[in-house]
């Protein structure tokens, strides 16, 4: 694989796969491999929605509940009248202005607020529905950035799909810089 040091191409990450003791218990998710391997080729930006939002940690653990129409509600496992669904949309519209200087976004994995498509989805009474869905800002922002490249953490593990993936963030990165290109020149 073509290595491209040298460029400042950046791409999101959760931040608990940083090391950052962000998650609702004060863990982290550390991941090392993904700092090694993506870490030589991107500038990783951090961000973590639960925090930013004012959550606190450690929290009360949240989990993905339908909700009206059946769209799933970030709620609160202990105290489900605990709605985060609003703040977390709102923070991913706040970073709108950050979000489109980022050439690709690492979510983490089955969390209510990052994941991709592999959170599960519980009942207002607690019990699984047998369904999946996005986490709620992940959700929000590739409905907002829909050509982003985006992945969880879990698939990065596989040699080729990491290697798809960085090559998906260049070509996304060179056209962004030939987007920008063609708005100086005009």
């Amino acid at each position: 694989m073509k290595s491209w040091l040298g460029t400042f191409v950046k791409v999101g990450i959760s931040s608990c796969l940083l090391g950052e003791k962000v998650r609702y218990d004060g863990s982290h998710k550390r991941n090392d491999l993904i700092i090694e391997t993506l870490g030589v080729h991107f500038i990783l930006v951090p961000f973590c929605p639960e925090v930013a939002i004012g959550m606190g940690v450690p929290r009360e653990p949240v989990q993905l509940v339908n909700g009206i129409s059946q769209r799933p509600e970030a709620r609160g496992v202990f105290q489900p009248d605990h709605n985060f669904t609003v703040a977390l949309k709102t923070y991913s519209d706040d970073l709108s202005p950050q979000i489109e200087l980022l050439s690709g976004y690492v979510f983490k994995s089955r969390s209510p607020s990052c994941g991709i498509s592999s959170v599960d989805v519980y009942t207002r009474q607690g019990q699984p529905t047998g369904k999946t869905a996005s986490g709620i800002f992940a959700g929000k922002i590739i409905a907002s950035y829909p050509l982003l490249p985006v992945i969880e953490d879990d698939p990065l593990n596989n040699t080729k799909v990491r290697e798809k993936f960085i090559e998906r963030v260049f070509e996304y990165y060179h056209q962004q810089s030939r987007d920008i290109g063609r708005e100086h020149s005009a």
